[in-house]
């Protein structure tokens, strides 16, 4: 993608993974306002990899947030068949923290 675009997304992380059938798995958290991660860390399910924020093109919103991105084999997702989390159509979650 185009360098401006990564720009608007603030601080963010990308966490690849290949998954069993061989498929490579891209996931993208950005407008945070920190993370400990360094490149080439491993993490595993249950790690706290970072803090919602408000950086990028998301400077002036009210409230922290991150934006999720999923890619499959180069191909965007839903994000909400990777994550035990799920919304109804007006975005608000089932009372779950988002895992």
């Amino acid at each position: 993608m185009p360098l401006d675009y990564k720009f608007s997304w603030g601080n963010y992380i990308e966490i690849k993974t290949t998954k069993s059938n061989g498929d490579e798995l891209i996931i993208l958290y950005a407008h945070l306002n920190s993370s400990s991660l360094k490149k080439d860390d491993v993490i595993k399910q249950g790690d706290l990899i970072a803090l919602s924020g408000r950086t990028g093109n998301a400077f002036n919103v009210k409230y922290p947030h991150v934006h999720l991105e999923v890619r499959e084999n180069g191909i965007i997702k839903n994000p909400e068949n990777y994550i035990s989390t799920k919304f109804n159509s007006a975005g608000v979650s089932n009372g779950n923290p988002c895992q």
